[in-house]
């Protein structure tokens, strides 16, 4: 596992990853934080499956592929907010309030197992 973790590949997410070399970092929100998520699991899986060194190639570990998109929707009241993507704005007022309003519902319902949050999320990439 020594070995697997300094081979450049992720095993942290969130607010603590600084990914050397890489000309932009990763920003501290939602968005790469859940993608980063992805990688991490699928490494510790792999890492964990692997008895020895030997039996365990790096080349099966996932990298994270930079730049990741930047997407934010800020709640301004009830019925305002704001989406930005990659520093343009996208939506505001009532339909970038009603938008967060469908994620938040949708993505919860993912976490719970739910056939429509399930299905949508899995057809957003990460890119």
């Amino acid at each position: 596992l020594e070995r697997l973790a300094g081979s450049g590949r992720i095993f942290a997410l969130g607010d603590c990853v600084h990914v050397a070399g890489a000309k932009e970092q990763p920003s501290k929100e939602t968005y790469p934080a859940e993608a980063m998520a992805e990688v991490v699991v699928a490494n510790l899986r792999h890492a964990l499956a692997c008895t020895s060194s030997l039996e365990c190639p790096e080349g099966k570990l996932r990298k994270l592929s930079l730049p990741l998109n930047q997407f934010t929707i800020c709640s301004l009241g009830p019925d305002d907010a704001v989406f930005v993507a990659n520093g343009c704005v996208c939506l505001s007022g009532w339909a970038a309030a009603t938008a967060k309003a469908q994620i938040e519902r949708t993505k919860m319902g993912q976490y719970r197992q739910e056939l429509l949050g399930s299905l949508l999320w899995k057809l957003v990439p990460h890119w």
